[in-house]
């Protein structure tokens, strides 16, 4: 995904694409090679180096689409977590001590609290 982000930016050799991302100069190609099998990316041999570029203008829009999207996605699952988390809290605060040593008894052996 990096590497699309990084190409959506404008083309890079896979040298650089590697410096840029952090990744090993092999396993950047290794993955450049699966988006040019998916013809995602394209390339162009310049003097002894391989620029690589996004096939199409499209791939970046569904890029950025796609992150908008997960991002979105995480921040809902997020909120909805916090908010399970708030109200198991508050639950368990309103316990009586009684219910609470009713519920831990009823726990299997080793997840008592």
């Amino acid at each position: 995904m990096e590497l699309l982000d990084r190409l959506c930016q404008g083309e890079r050799t896979v040298e650089v694409l590697a410096k840029e991302s952090g990744l090993a100069v092999a396993n950047a190609s290794q993955h450049l090679q699966v988006l040019r099998a998916a013809r995602l990316v394209e390339t162009e041999k310049v003097g002894l180096f391989v620029v690589y570029r996004l096939a199409d203008q499209a791939v970046c829009e569904f890029y950025r689409t796609m992150r908008v999207l997960a991002e979105s996605r995480l921040a809902e699952v997020e909120q909805i977590k916090r908010r399970f988390q708030d109200e198991i809290g508050n639950y368990l605060w309103s316990m009586t001590k009684n219910d609470r040593k009713r519920v831990n008894s009823a726990m299997p052996e080793g997840h008592q609290h």
